[in-house]
Formats: structure tokens, C-alpha cells, sequence
């Protein structure tokens, strides 16, 4: 389960407010810079094995809604 989860650390990271500073020293550097590092933690990156659940509200000024939409697309009918 997801509660407003972060799914994909790279595009996070490029977005402005205050929580996404933090992703570019955590990673050691940007996506380009450490593209390998990104795909090894990033959960968009990462093969989905089990079933996700998502739960993102469509106000949320931190974590865009996108993160979560973008993900479902990506891993398919295991999360919603």
C-alpha cells in the first residue's frame, strides 16, 4: 500500500517544493548524473511482483497525483 507514495524519484526530484530537494543528495547526484542509482531504488523502475494499492488525494501539493496515475499505467492491473 501506497499512501501518497513517491514512485518515481526522478521526475520528483525535478519538481520544486520543499520535500523534493531532499531526492538529488539522497540519489548522490541528478538522474543524469547517476541514471543507474534511480533505477535501482526507484519504484517505477522496478518489477512489480505483487499487487499495489495506491491511495493519492487529487489535492496533494507534494506528491503530484501523476506519480501515482503514471505507475498504475506502468505496472498494469497488479495496482489501482
Amino acid at each position: 500500500v501506497g499512501l501518497a507514495a513517491i514512485t518515481d524519484l526522478a521526475t520528483y526530484g525535478s519538481e520544486a517544493g520543499s520535500c523534493n530537494a531532499s531526492v538529488y543528495p539522497l540519489m548522490g547526484g541528478t538522474p543524469a548524473e547517476h541514471a543507474d542509482r534511480y533505477a535501482a531504488v526507484s519504484p517505477i523502475e522496478r518489477a512489480v511482483t505483487v499487487p499495489v494499492r495506491l491511495v493519492h488525494g487529487d489535492a496533494d501539493r507534494t506528491v503530484r497525483l501523476d506519480q501515482a496515475e503514471r505507475f498504475a499505467a506502468r505496472v498494469g492491473p497488479g495496482a489501482d
